[in-house]
This record gives C-alpha cells, sequence and structure tokens, in this order.
C-alpha cells in the first residue's frame, strides 16, 4: 500500500479504537496500540515490519518528544521543590528491580550474561504510554509529580545500567561507557541551554517551533555520531531547556497539537509491531523476567512510596504506574545485537514477548493508578487527534493547568 495512504489508514484507525477505548473509561493509548494490532501482522497485515521501518522516523522523533517532555517535568526547581525525595524513591524502587529479575533468570537460566543485561531492561518503565496516560487524564499533584520522577528515574537506570553491564561482561570497554552516558549529559546540558537562550528571543510560536524541533533532530543525530545515549541526553535537554522560565510554558505548549499526531501514529506502529505469537515461544526465561518483573515493580515501588508516605497520601498505589514497558527497552536490545549478536536473540524473544503484554495493560494500569491516587481530572483530547477538531471552534481547549 502507498504509504500515504497508510499513513491515513493509521491515524483514522487511531481515532476510531481511541474513541470505542474513551468509551469503556480505557486509556485512548491502548485503543492505538489495539489498532495496529488489527492492522499489523497479527491482524490484516496491512502494515508490515518493512513499512514500520521505513516510517521509523516518526516513532523516533515521537519518543524524542515524549522525553524532552518528561525532562521539562523535571527541572532543577521542581526537583527540588517536589522530586528530590521521588528520585531518591525511584533509585530505590529501580534497585530492587535490577536486584530481582537479575537473581531468578540466573537461577533459571544459569547465565550471568543473560541475566544482567534482561535485569538493566527490566527496570525501564515506558515514558510514551505514561506521558500519554497523564496528559489524557489531566493527572496533576505530587503523586503525578513522583511518578513522572520514578518514570524518568528508571529510563536512565536502565540505559545507565546496561552500558556498565556491557562493559563488565567485556562488550564495551571504559571509552563506550564515557561516551554514552558523559557524553548524553553534556550534549543535553549544552542543546536544552542554547533551546532556553536562544528561544527566548524568538517573538513567534512558529520561529520557536522550528527552531525546537531543528534542535532535537539535531541532538538525536549528534548523539548517535558520538556514540552517546540519545534518550539520556533527550531527557536532560528538556530539564535544562525548562530551566528558562522566559520560554518553559511556550515552548511546551506549541508542541502539544503536532506531538498529539505523532503519538497516535508511533502507538499504531508499536502496535502494530507486537506479534502475539511471540507469546508461545517466551520460555521459562521469559515467565522467570515478566513475573519477577511484576513483582519487582510492586515490591520496589512500595517500598519507594513509603519513603514518600508523608507527601503521598495514597503511595500503595504507586506500583500500577510502573508496569508500562515498551521503547526504551526494545532499543536496549537493538544495541545488544549490533553488540553481541550471540546473546541478542535470546533477550530479544524475552523482552519482545514482555512488551506484548506490558504495553496492552501498561497504560490501563497507570490510568487507575491515577485516578485511585485522586490526581485525575476530566479526560483531554489535549494530545490526542481531535486536538484538530479544536481548530474549527478557535482554538484547542487544553484544559490542565499551565505549566
Amino acid at each position: 500500500m502507498d504509504r500515504l495512504a497508510l499513513l491515513g489508514l493509521m491515524l483514522l484507525g487511531a481515532l476510531a479504537l481511541g474513541k470505542t477505548a474513551r468509551r469503556f473509561t480505557i486509556p485512548k493509548v491502548s485503543g492505538y496500540l489495539v489498532a495496529g494490532l488489527l492492522l499489523g501482522p497479527s491482524g490484516l497485515a496491512a502494515v508490515t515490519g518493512r513499512d514500520i521501518g521505513e516510517m521509523g522516523l516518526i516513532s523516533r522523533l515521537a519518543i524524542a518528544l515524549i522525553l524532552f517532555d518528561i525532562g521539562g517535568e523535571l527541572d532543577v526547581a521542581t526537583v527540588r521543590q517536589h522530586g528530590g525525595r521521588a528520585l531518591l524513591s525511584a533509585m530505590l524502587e529501580g534497585a530492587v528491580t535490577l536486584a530481582l529479575v537479575f537473581t531468578v533468570v540466573w537461577w533459571v537460566s544459569s547465565s550471568v550474561a543473560l541475566a544482567l543485561l534482561l535485569a538493566c531492561i527490566a527496570v525501564e518503565t515506558s515514558p510514551s504510554a505514561t506521558i500519554l496516560v497523564v496528559k489524557e487524564v489531566q493527572a496533576r499533584g505530587p503523586f503525578t509529580m513522583a511518578l513522572l520522577s520514578f518514570v524518568a528515574a528508571d529510563v536512565v537506570i536502565a540505559i545507565s545500567a546496561f552500558h556498565v553491564s556491557l562493559a563488565l561482561l567485556g562488550i564495551g570497554g571504559p571509552v563506550a561507557l564515557l561516551q554514552a552516558l558523559g557524553g548524553a549529559l553534556g550534549l543535553g546540558v549544552l542543546f536544552g541551554w542554547m533551546i532556553g537562550k536562544i528561544g527566548s528571543r524568538l517573538s513567534t510560536d512558529l520561529d520557536l517551533l522550528l527552531f525546537v524541533f531543528g534542535m532535537l533532530l539535531l541532538l538525536q543525530g549528534f548523539s548517535r555520531s558520538l556514540g552517546a545515549s540519545r534518550m539520556i541526553a533527550t531527557l536532560v535537554c528538556g530539564a535544562a531547556a525548562a530551566s528558562s522560565p522566559a520560554v518553559r510554558g511556550r515552548i511546551f505548549d506549541i508542541l502539544k497539537p503536532i506531538a498529539g499526531v505523532l503519538y497516535a501514529v508511533m502507538f499504531v506502529m508499536a502496535g502494530a509491531a507486537l506479534h502475539l505469537d511471540l507469546l508461545r515461544d517466551i520460555g521459562k526465561v521469559g515467565v522467570a523476567y515478566v513475573v519477577t518483573r511484576i513483582l519487582g515493580k510492586a515490591l520496589g515501588g512500595l517500598l519507594g512510596g513509603a519513603m514518600q508516605s508523608e507527601q503521598l497520601r495514597r503511595w500503595k498505589v504507586l506500583p500500577l504506574g510502573l508496569f508500562p514497558h515498551a521503547g526504551v527497552a526494545i532499543g536496549l536490545t537493538l544495541t545488544l545485537s549490533e553488540l553481541q549478536p550471540a546473546l541478542a536473540p535470546t533477550v530479544t524473544v524475552v523482552v519482545l514477548s514482555a512488551v506484548v503484554l506490558f504495553e496492552l495493560i501498561g497504560p490501563i494500569a497507570t490510568s487507575a493508578c491515577l485516578r485511585l491516587a485522586g490526581e485525575a481530572g476530566q479526560p483531554t483530547d489535549v494530545l490526542d487527534l481531535e486536538v484538530l477538531e479544536g481548530s474549527e471552534n478557535g482554538g484547542v481547549n487544553n484544559g490542565g493547568a499551565p505549566r
């Protein structure tokens, strides 16, 4: 099928299944994933693996915007005011998950290398699914801030621990480790500072939009060329850019309409990439991975939430928001495929099988988490396709509180 027609089919499928999901009080992101499943190899096969590969730029750009957005919620001033302890709690949750998955997978597989790499990947909580659910239900407050801190910390811990593990296993040396982590931090701070500094001098929203998109794309390219982690660099960039009060509100508000369309397409493509037949091949290592990740997130989330019991009245529901598992995890498996082909097939099958499960139940669990925490407002379409409909009535109704 023609690529433009296919893209149009994805958008219409996202709109239809997203509205259907909303009627059953299910997050729209789950509807987008189901639309992808129906269009992909597990359904009508209208979207093939080749199609997904050729339109991968859309997914990479959408993930960059999501990480930039989460970083924007965690600028230095906000972390000092709300999230300092949340980040420490998140580190505890990540450590518990990593230790539990490593121990059980090592016992089941008798492979230290396999157990270590899977444990690092298991720490990741999908930022894309989380941020979309947060925006859709208009969640705002200390609990939401803590959840976003956990998600951001999980991403950083997963990527950092993964690269450290590669170095320990002799797959990557100290130079590669320094490039991946130190380079990401340096590039993120530099690009975020430039976005804040130069962006404050741009008078129109269109100029600022073009500038931010251009800088984010440059950041992805420079990170890849220098061997730095693009995901950490983008997260740090968002935090650094948000530290500039002159552009903080403008930057993130003007991204909403375009980001909504990109997110919808990205999740339809993610759904199309899910192969339900992988669940048959998950094996005992895969079962151990799924079960221990659930237990690790539950136990770690409870311990981390207990550290903030004075600030978070309903901290016991926090683990429900930590189950989504997708983009970053898949990205790490692709990195492993390039560096260690011998381990990659087993890791890939286990992780992709787990992603099928966690991406279907994760957004629903996150939505329930925010509602039980009492911080979810009325559902909004700020980041959905219906944002286009708002322009017919004189603009988009953002609905939520300003940043």
